[in-house]
């Protein structure tokens, strides 16, 4: 069964999962806390589901948000509560691996729960690459996906890393002179849930092939 498949079987039921204590408590406050301001940002929230990230940036201040999903039964989830309580929040259906053309560049861009659902490395290349062409130079990408180790069965295995230990990964432009790439470098963890793996990628070149920190 394809991602878009599942998510088009859970439709709304998916909107209660954000008050489930370990993503209200650990994975939302860490994923906003790693975000950070938005104020007067512009917001690409890849694979955003019915909404919930992108309604959070609009209320804290975000000037525009976009939120794609490859689920037409989410979208529609997210367009249904825009209308209940507008925020200006605009939606649409979209696979980020096959992404239009936006015609427009995003100040910062995030993708929860997207990378995981790629099917090879080229899908991943893609996702990430048509990611970092609709930012703005300078612009951030933030990824949140489930951690490879994670046991939904019971307690990581023993000499498995949980995403708790790992290091939250940042990339940022070479600023010395010469051709510029991303450069990533270790910085200290977050309090997160070890379900949950932190990205955050910076890169000042949004029409290179691809920003190795972002993967």
């Amino acid at each position: 069964m394809s991602a878009q498949q599942q998510y088009d079987e859970i439709g709304e039921a998916y909107e209660g999962f954000k008050a489930l204590p370990l993503e209200q408590y650990a994975v939302v406050p860490s994923f906003l806390a790693l975000v950070g301001d938005v104020s007067g940002k512009s917001v690409l929230d890849l694979a955003s589901g019915t909404g919930f990230y992108s309604r959070e940036f609009k209320r804290r201040g975000a000037a525009e948000v976009l939120g794609i999903d490859i689920s037409g039964e989410m979208v529609a989830v997210a367009q249904q509560l825009e209308e209940h309580n507008p925020l200006g929040v605009r939606y649409e259906v979209g696979d980020v691996a096959e992404l239009r053309a936006l015609h427009r560049r995003f100040d910062v861009g995030v993708a929860v729960q997207l990378l995981n659902y790629a099917e090879d490395i080229a899908t991943t290349e893609r996702m990430c690459r048509n990611a970092h062409q609709s930012l703005e130079p300078g612009g951030e990408f933030f990824v949140l996906n489930q951690s490879p180790g994670f046991r939904f069965d019971g307690p990581t295995r023993r000499g498995t890393a949980s995403a708790a230990s790992s290091p939250v990964r940042r990339s940022r432009p070479d600023r010395k002179s010469g051709p510029r790439r991303c450069s990533t470098r270790r910085s200290r963890s977050l309090p997160t849930a070890r379900a949950a793996m932190f990205t955050r990628s910076a890169c000042g070149r949004p029409d290179s092939a691809s920003c190795p920190g972002s993967r």
